[in-house]
């Protein structure tokens, strides 16, 4: 009994943690944009921060189901014990904060004020995918020279952008390249776009929130028990973060309007569309249960003692 309190418990903290920790990273990104590119003087509402720290819904999630089920793992706790606890607090903390989310973004009340001295200086770079633009005077005067860059052609240089007739050098190319990790960013998107189906489902009732995120949990609990674990715990941590980043993919592709689509048409209005992504969920959280209740009348297996004066 202490070892399922003690999983409650850490379920509930690894859930906070995670969504503390990358709120503030997503504040202090948004902090950092809104000083470097926002006018001389920038009001922040709070709906506008909430918007920043959506993403983090489920990451939560996911983070707190990986690493609450490696730890069920490793204390060697009831299998089907931890898949029924970590499910259904992982729902609950998820229904908790999507409702103090929406509560917080429909509020206009300012959330920090930005005071910059001086927009920018000569040499500002604005640069959209591989196209960028050089400012060489100051950025508030409408006529300023400027340095266009263009893939695959040299550097232009205009004197005057408003003068139709302006002068135009050409000057030797230099490449601007988008520096970023894509792994990284694929997976930001992945959690913006899971997050904005949680919170229209949310929003549509908390049976359809219910619906969609509690075979969410369900699955991903099931997933990582079905994970080797292996002696070292580890492994089962990497393989796990695997199948979760696939279980992410599956979610944005099962919620895609091209699939959806598809599925409408497959059903032909025998089932509402809102429930259909949470019913392909809720197929594959029934498997991954019915492996849970057979590997949960198995005992964990123990370590054998070698007994060197066994007679056989």
């Amino acid at each position: 009994m202490k070892s399922i309190v003690r999983l409650a418990v850490l379920t509930t903290v690894c859930f906070f943690l995670v969504f503390i920790i990358s709120a503030l990273l997503s504040f202090l990104q948004l902090r950092i944009f809104t000083t470097v590119s926002s006018p001389v003087q920038s009001l922040v509402t709070l709906k506008t921060a909430v918007s920043h720290i959506v993403w983090t819904l489920p990451l939560s999630l996911y983070s707190t189901v990986w690493l609450s089920t490696n730890y069920s793992l490793r204390h060697k706790i009831s299998r089907l014990a931890s898949f029924i606890v970590v499910s259904l607090i992982s729902t609950a903390l998820a229904a908790a904060l999507v409702q103090g989310l929406t509560l917080a973004s429909g509020m206009e009340v300012p959330f920090y004020h930005t005071h910059n001295e001086q927009l920018a200086k000569p040499g500002l770079l604005l640069s959209e995918g591989e196209i960028g633009i050089i400012l060489l005077e100051e950025p508030s005067t409408k006529s300023a020279a400027r340095v266009i860059s263009v893939p695959e052609s040299p550097l232009y240089y205009e004197k005057n952008p408003i003068d139709a007739h302006s002068e135009i050098i050409k000057a030797p190319g230099t490449p601007f390249e988008k520096e970023s990790v894509w792994v990284l960013e694929n997976c930001y998107l992945d959690f913006s776009l899971s997050a904005s189906e949680i919170q229209l489902s949310f929003e549509r009732g908390f049976a359809s929130f219910l619906c969609r995120i509690l075979p969410l949990a369900a699955l991903l609990v099931g997933l990582s028990f079905m994970c080797p674990s292996g002696k070292n715990p580890l492994v089962h941590l990497f393989l796990s973060a695997i199948v979760f980043r696939l279980v992410l993919m599956l979610e944005v592709f099962v919620n895609s309007n091209e699939v959806q689509t598809v599925l409408r048409n497959f059903f032909q209005g025998r089932i509402e569309p809102r429930f259909i992504s949470p019913l392909v969920f809720t197929v594959l959280a029934l498997l991954s249960l019915i492996f849970v209740l057979s590997a949960a009348l198995k005992p964990f297996p123990r370590e054998k003692v070698r007994n060197d004066n066994a007679e056989f």
